[in-house]
């Protein structure tokens, strides 16, 4: 079964080694920004073209 939607897409990123996620938001330029709360800090990824 595919991840595609028509409203989202599956993208592969860089391995981060996220160390329990906490949460996620997106801003008005369509950046999101993930909690990393074991490594304490937030990860950007920003929005392409």
């Amino acid at each position: 079964m595919s991840a595609e939607t028509p409203y989202a897409r599956q993208i592969v990123l860089p391995n981060v080694d996220l160390g329990q996620p906490w949460g996620v938001a997106v801003d008005a330029w369509d950046n999101v920004y993930v909690a990393d709360y074991d490594n304490r800090r937030v990860l950007q990824l920003v929005a392409g073209p």
